[in-house]
């Protein structure tokens, strides 16, 4: 997978209302349905999470999303940067 992705603040995921993921090489992969902050890990159940709990930054939409931060194809934001999913995941393959 040669796709690159926007990557968008914990604010901008929350203000899209889109779902949205994270993945942090601390804590996990955290996920945002929409409503809802999520921390997965494997082999657990999905846990509920409080928003300051979940990264920051580094929320990824999914590939074919049209939401208007996605769409935008040119981002002026700092804090949306390019990003290869498999480099976020490769933590969680070791």
């Amino acid at each position: 997978m040669n796709r690159e992705y926007l990557l968008y603040s914990r604010f901008q995921v929350l203000s899209q209302g889109e779902p949205a993921w994270a993945d942090d090489p601390r804590q996990g992969r955290h996920y945002f349905d929409g409503l809802r902050f999520w921390k997965l890990r494997r082999g657990h159940p999905a846990r509920l999470q409080v928003s300051w709990q979940t990264p920051q930054f580094g929320w990824a939409h999914a590939e074919d999303c049209r939401c208007s931060l996605c769409a935008s194809v040119a981002v002026s934001a700092p804090v949306a940067v390019r990003h290869r999913p498999e480099d976020a995941v490769a933590h969680l393959s070791a």
